[in-house]
């Protein structure tokens, strides 16, 4: 994964674009203390002079999305949690063994920096190994091997007045982070977090966002639905988006959707940040 700070833009018509709103409740998982389960304890009391580049975690609660996505909360070593605290929007390396052969794969914190519990959110990939198993065997006490928290996919500690959190599909994951430590910020500016998926079934942290837009005044929450508005084109990102180039935007997605938005800012020479996360599928599957 990597991050890149792009400036560039497009004039071309607009066309509408349907968003729709509902409303929700918070995820009980999200605390603010730090805390460590008993067989992190052991372990590092075992090997206290040990260096951890990666910790254990135990899986606390596994949380159903959609159908093809999962939640894990895990409970890391205090250590991960003291001398490596995320920001959101970063990602960690994920270490575990899968019928006797180790893999790793990065997958995006989807939780809130600061919270007792870490969160990371899979979507399951057709084929994808590590997906695959962690769907489909891991369960609540098992205990997974996580690396400190990295990327440069974040927010400044000045921030901006107008912000954009942009995703689509599985995209979600690191710009959800952001909105989460946004609402504990009690961000003051104009924020609009504008996420594209395939229809409602497959909106990811549907509850959790409707729940945080009842909450935030200054959020717009704005939602695209492939199967009944079509792909996200630039004329309509613009036409939901009055105000487009005098946002700072934090893009995560699919390729296609990175180019087109890359495309939109050179056409159109804007001149706000666009911090854009790049991630290779093979990474996460």
């Amino acid at each position: 994964m990597s991050a890149v700070n792009f400036s560039t833009a497009s004039n071309r018509s607009i066309q509408s674009l349907s968003a729709t709103r509902q409303t929700a409740s918070r995820p009980a998982w999200e605390q603010s203390a730090v805390g460590f389960d008993s067989s992190s304890k052991t372990w590092h009391s075992a090997h206290p002079m040990l260096p951890m580049p990666f910790v254990p975690a135990s899986v606390l609660r596994i949380v159903q999305e959609t159908a093809d996505t999962k939640t894990f909360v895990l409970q890391a070593d205090a250590p991960w949690q003291v001398r490596h605290r995320a920001k959101a929007g970063q990602f960690v390396h994920l270490r575990l063994e899968i019928d006797g052969q180790p893999a790793t794969r990065s997958y995006c914190l989807s939780s809130c920096p600061g919270a007792r519990q870490l969160a990371l959110t899979v979507q399951h990939q057709p084929g994808g190994l590590v997906s695959q198993h962690l769907h489909r065997h891991l369960k609540l006490g098992d205990v997974l091997h996580i690396s400190q928290p990295q990327g440069e996919f974040v927010l400044p500690v000045q921030l901006p007045e107008k912000i954009l959190l942009l995703s689509a599909g599985i995209g979600i994951t690191g710009v959800m982070a952001m909105l989460r430590d946004l609402q504990k910020q009690h961000y003051p500016g104009d924020l609009a977090f504008f996420h594209v998926c395939r229809d409602p079934a497959e909106l990811v942290f549907s509850t959790d966002l409707c729940d945080i837009e009842a909450h935030m005044p200054t959020l717009s929450l704005i939602k695209h639905f492939t199967h009944q508005s079509g792909p996200l084109t630039p004329q309509a990102l613009r036409y939901e988006l009055p105000d487009l180039a005098q946002r700072s935007t934090w893009l995560c997605g699919p390729t296609e959707m990175l180019d087109a938005v890359q495309g939109l800012w050179r056409d159109d020479a804007i001149a706000a940040p666009l911090h854009v996360e790049n991630f290779a599928t093979a990474r996460s599957r």
